[in-house]
């Protein structure tokens, strides 16, 4: 059994430790500065190189530009309907084969995203953190899907 300390990244003498290899990238877009810093500090503790947006468009950008290995979008980052917001990154996320996680709540299912990859708000940090080391564990990094 893994000790809560091992969990998040502190190893049992005290001092962090990478579980992710440090090529991985995650691009995170929330509009909460105190929600990309959270997740910031706990992934690059981990080794990986985080990218982040506060709005939609910004990130699609990013998406398209550095082709993380992973993409987390709060839907409701903008103005715009969090149906509108997440059914364009499931398509983007679809078309580079990079794995999506929503956060908030959708009144519609998207198709092409499943529904496990949809994390209701309030949500815990630490489920959160678990659901994107499974996807990232279970997918080759995108610098070797793209060669």
């Amino acid at each position: 059994m893994v000790s809560p300390a091992m969990r998040w990244g502190v190893s049992q003498s005290g001092k962090r430790r990478n579980c992710l290899h440090p090529q991985r990238s995650v691009l995170i877009v929330d509009p909460s500065d105190e929600s990309r810093e959270v997740l910031r500090t706990v992934l690059s503790q981990r080794g990986l190189r985080i990218l982040e947006a506060a709005a939609a468009d910004q990130g699609l950008k990013l998406a398209r530009q550095h082709q993380p290995d992973l993409i987390v979008v709060d839907v409701e980052v903008d103005a715009t309907s969090p149906e509108a917001v997440g059914s364009e990154y499931a398509t983007a996320s679809q078309a580079q084969q990079t794995p999506l996680v929503l956060l908030g709540s959708l009144r519609r299912k998207l198709p092409q995203l499943p529904t496990d990859r949809i994390v209701r708000k309030p949500f815990h940090y630490g489920p959160l953190i678990d659901k994107i080391e499974q996807l990232l564990a279970s997918q080759p990094a995108q610098r070797a899907r793209a060669a």
